[in-house]
């Protein structure tokens, strides 16, 4: 599997990806994590200080 940009193209289904998320705090420290998102009518529900950058579909459970 391979990270992909939102720029370039969102998922095809509304549902749960893994996502890389750029989170700004309020104390103003910057980071990205790696966090389950949901997709829902072609856009990702994030809060007013995370934007998703990258996603790729969950891997099969073992």
């Amino acid at each position: 599997m391979e990270w992909i940009n939102v720029n370039n193209k969102m998922p095809e289904y509304d549902g749960q990806y893994l996502c890389v998320v750029h989170e700004i705090e309020e104390c103003g420290a910057e980071y990205n994590r790696i966090k389950v998102m949901t997709q829902h009518m072609a856009i990702f529900v994030e809060n007013h200080n995370q934007r998703v950058t990258h996603w790729m579909t969950l891997p099969e459970l073992p």
